[in-house]
């Protein structure tokens, strides 16, 4: 087993966005949109446009993708995005691996996470571990058919994340200090 990788430190950024993207692509099962999701994501790192995202992954020894940490670092929201372990490697530390370098990461013990009812009882131990802490649960957040555990905090309207991500990026004029 490797280390954990950034992949914005990646020199084989195109080659490792194309692995983590086909190891999570059946998350649309879960997640309807969550291949677009990425999508846009991983433009954004290989664009360098956004320093607000982070992919960390491991590899086996072969250089197969064993687990995924997808991360979003802005000021007003701390989360662990995706987090994603290959059965065959679940509960040899990966996750706990994972977790504890996505924290670091982000300056925050309690970043927000969510799961889906379909994984909640995957991840109660890990969750435990971390004194992670149950804020809300939500019905038809990302798939309406399905609830949406949200733990160390709640999410924020997508009305305040787009404000946030506009005013961010409007570029002031010059006279303006």
């Amino acid at each position: 087993m490797n280390k954990i990788l950034r992949i914005t430190q990646s020199n084989e950024l195109i080659k490792y966005i194309n692995k983590i993207r086909l190891f999570l692509s059946d998350l649309t099962l879960e997640y309807p949109f969550h291949d677009i999701w990425f999508e846009g994501i991983a433009t954004e790192l290989i664009d360098n446009k956004s320093n607000e995202r982070e992919i960390l992954f491991i590899t086996s020894d072969e250089d197969e993708i064993v687990g995924v940490s997808i991360l979003k670092n802005t000021q007003n929201e701390k989360k662990i995005c995706t987090l994603r372990v290959a059965d065959k490697f679940q509960r040899k530390g990966i996750g706990t691996l994972l977790v504890e370098n996505s924290c670091e990461i982000l300056g925050n013990d309690k970043p927000i996470i969510t799961v889906s009812q379909s994984k909640h009882k995957e991840f109660i131990k890990l969750f435990e571990k971390f004194h992670f802490d149950l804020e809300r649960v939500y019905y038809g957040k990302y798939n309406y058919t399905s609830v949406e555990y949200c733990y160390n905090g709640i999410l924020l309207p997508e009305s305040i994340l787009k404000k946030e991500n506009i005013e961010d990026k409007i570029m002031k004029p010059y006279w303006i200090a």
